[in-house]
């Protein structure tokens, strides 16, 4: 992954695909590659990782804690309450 530029100037992160036709002494005779647009994933990554660390402060400041329930594996997993 790594971030590439547009037409447009602006930058975008990529997902680049690549692999070598080698002959047979192995050397490399042709490339072939693909590159995926996936921006869209890398920005709703940050905008959930900034949330978790938002929750994670506020029930820090506020002496809390939070539990989720696996209901098909019948355990809790409760957070750290931390402060």
């Amino acid at each position: 992954m790594k971030r590439a530029p547009y037409a447009d100037g602006k930058y975008r992160w990529m997902l680049h695909y690549k692999v070598a036709l080698r002959n047979q002494q192995g050397e490399i005779v042709k490339r072939y590659g693909s590159r995926v647009d996936i921006q869209d994933r890398k920005c709703a990554e940050e905008s959930l990782r900034r949330s978790e660390l938002y929750r994670e402060e506020g029930q820090r400041l506020g002496h809390m804690a939070s539990r989720t329930w696996e209901v098909q594996e019948e355990a809790a997993d409760p957070s750290q309450k931390t402060g």
